[in-house]
């Protein structure tokens, strides 16, 4: 992908399709090293509604997803740029028809609120965002480990209730989306997630290749004899990373003692998982 006599005025703003997969896997090269969950997402992303993607001189470079979620949240996510085109406006020009799509969405579901989850040093879209009118409605501590060797098989819930948010009083991680306490939300989180628990605690595995579990419960003070239950979805050490409210951030130094560690330098220990959320305004 050149990055010169780039023209923003060129760019068509569109529905994806199949054939864009191999320009879309292109876009997830350049994004985390390489590490991008988008190549094992987009097919799905594709046959679902509003999957966006910005076509340019005949290649997609950009892409956003529209997710509609219960309790009339539409949920914004997968905005990627191509790494050789970021920082020539094509991040903003994404944004504008993600709004102009949800913009129409909102006057077909009265009440829609327009949500997403962001990685607390994406300064670009906090900026962004933050001018469109988001506000910051949540946050949660996140972290990684690659894992032990011994596995033990936890309880699976196969059938949740509302008492899984007992300790989410207003949004509960799915991965990096996030669904409203609502009952209408049990369903999503039954056909989404995995919800298991061990002797001393809760939790919830979810997101794109399920590598979150989000901790449901106050975390155990003897955390290394959950180690084992929490690998068993995994396979012996495979890392994976775990969520958790921000009451529990007490936690923290006794988890990092145990080898789970931080994405990037955090010594103020700032939730990493910031949800943002704006009322919708129909057209």
């Amino acid at each position: 992908m050149k990055e010169i006599d780039f023209k923003l005025d060129e760019c068509l703003i569109r529905l994806a399709r199949l054939e864009d997969e191999p320009d879309l896997k292109a876009i997830a090269k350049t994004i985390w090293e390489g590490g991008d969950y988008l190549p094992r997402v987009m097919r799905e992303w594709i046959l679902e509604p509003w999957f966006i993607v910005c076509e340019y001189q005949g290649r997609v470079i950009a892409c956003i997803k529209l997710t509609m979620l219960p309790d009339k949240s539409l949920w914004f996510e997968g905005m990627r740029v191509h790494g050789n085109l970021q920082g020539r406006g094509i991040g903003k020009l994404m944004n504008r028809a993600a709004m102009e799509y949800a913009s129409r969405l909102a006057s077909e579901h009265p009440g829609l609120r327009y949500e997403f989850s962001t990685y607390f040093l994406n300064h670009e879209t906090l900026h962004l965002t933050s001018r469109m009118g988001f506000q910051q409605v949540e946050s949660f501590h996140t972290l990684d480990k690659y894992g032990v060797r011994h596995l033990s098989e936890p309880d699976m819930i196969t059938d949740p209730g509302m008492d899984i948010f007992d300790h989410f009083p207003h949004y509960l991680p799915v991965g990096w989306r996030t669904v409203r306490k609502h009952p209408d939300s049990l369903a999503y989180i039954r056909s989404h997630a995995t919800v298991f628990a061990t002797p001393r605690a809760r939790y919830l595995i979810g997101g794109h290749e399920n590598k979150d579990i989000t901790i449901l419960d106050p975390i155990p003070n003897d955390f290394r004899t959950e180690l084992p239950y929490l690998q068993y979805f995994f396979g012996p050490k495979r890392k994976y990373s775990i969520i958790f409210p921000r009451s529990q951030a007490s936690k923290i130094a006794s988890l990092k003692n145990l080898g789970f560690r931080d994405w990037d330098d955090n010594p103020d220990m700032k939730p990493e998982m910031l949800v943002f959320s704006m009322p919708a305004v129909s057209e």
